[in-house]
């Protein structure tokens, strides 16, 4: 009765999986490219990266063919922007043009605050650069996540620029 009694108040014996949900660690202390990348690649999980390589077809001849992935799913991306308070396009165009994908997902979020926080010629700006970038926005769900909060709302009012 006393061991069953102790081991109840006890820790879990079980250890977490290896593909759990994460919180992002710290703030990065500086808001850069780099800093963004260190904690991504800290927040990573193998188990998750395994995945993903399989879900987002990345096998030579498919859609997202050499697309390689960190392991960090997309709320704890979306917390690690929330604290990326003062970073701007500085640090989003470095890691729009990484080769991890979930840098190029945090990039896109970050140009999505930019341009919702811009001004006319901020916006602009962001615009012309999510068009000069679409090589690397080459996958379904970063279009989904970025295209219809940038390109549309910049075109709404453009009858001009939509037919071209």
């Amino acid at each position: 009765m006393a061991a069953s009694a102790r081991r109840k108040s006890a820790q879990p014996i079980v250890a977490p999986k290896s593909g759990a949900r994460k919180k992002p660690a710290a703030s990065p202390q500086e808001s850069s490219a780099a800093a963004a990348l260190i904690a991504l690649t800290k927040l990573g999980s193998t188990t998750a990266a395994a995945f993903a390589q399989r879900f987002f077809k990345t096998a030579v001849g498919q859609y997202a063919a050499g697309d390689a992935f960190l392991g960090v799913r997309v709320p704890v991306l979306r917390a690690l922007v929330r604290e990326m308070k003062d970073a701007g396009l500085e640090v989003a165009v470095p890691l729009l043009k990484s080769s991890w994908h979930e840098a190029r997902a945090v990039a896109l979020m970050l140009l999505l605050r930019v341009f919702q926080q811009g001004d006319e010629k901020t916006r602009k700006r962001v615009y012309e650069l999510y068009l000069k970038s679409s090589k690397f926005i080459n996958n379904w769900d970063l279009v989904d996540m970025s295209a219809e909060h940038i390109v549309g709302p910049w075109l709404a009012d453009k009858p001009a620029l939509r037919e071209r």
